[in-house]
């Protein structure tokens, strides 16, 4: 039990004592890499922004804008001459 636990202890240790790296940030990547995460913050709260307004503030609102217009072969019009079928001719 006390092996366990000073092993346990000592891997502990070692996750948590930092150790030297001898390298630096460049500042050019630096500021690469915040320029990225505005921009996925940004793009995220557009996404999130324009996805609540249509889903889930207003789910079943009709658009009113949006036209409906009947199919093509449900027209309210007549036919004409030139669109009526003449009757076949059983001889």
């Amino acid at each position: 039990m006390l092996l366990k636990n000073a092993l346990i202890l000592t891997a502990i240790w070692y996750v948590l004592m930092p150790s030297p790296a001898y390298a630096y940030f460049d500042l050019n990547f630096t500021t690469y890499i915040i320029q990225m995460l505005l921009g996925v913050a940004a793009a995220g709260w557009l996404m999130f922004k324009d996805s609540w307004r249509k889903f889930i503030v207003n789910p079943f609102k009709k658009d009113k804008n949006k036209k409906i217009e009947p199919p093509a072969e449900a027209s309210t019009e007549p036919a004409t001459e030139a669109q009526k079928v003449p009757p076949e001719n059983e001889d």
